[in-house]
């Protein structure tokens, strides 16, 4: 939305709101390759892969595993780049965002 408004004969503002995401709902971008999903990347239900260490090391592994590498994987590359780039694999879009502004037009 924006309405502008004249304030002298040759300045005018333009003041408008600008709603990304309205109602914040979770949009899933990208997933994981091997599963098709953004909460398991397959590497524990794997027995060839990480499959015989959550075997040996029980329930705290495969947890922990999941706390590094899966629940907080998309924090990691904020962190690690700055900002999300496109070539980093994010799961969702972005959150709600709402701007307002005020623009002077001469």
């Amino acid at each position: 939305m924006d309405k502008t408004i004249n304030i002298f004969d040759k300045l005018s503002a333009n003041i408008y709101l600008v709603v990304i995401n309205l109602f914040d709902t979770k949009n899933i971008e990208n997933v994981f390759l091997r599963t098709g999903s953004t909460d398991d990347d397959g590497y524990i239900s794997d027995p060839a892969l990480g499959g015989k260490l959550a075997e040996t090391y029980g329930a705290e592994y495969a947890a922990l595993y999941r706390a590094i590498n899966i629940d907080y994987y998309e924090q990691w590359q904020n962190a690690a780049f700055g900002a999300p780039i496109t070539t980093a694999p994010l799961f969702y879009g972005t959150p709600r965002q709402i701007r307002l502004g005020i623009r002077l037009e001469y």
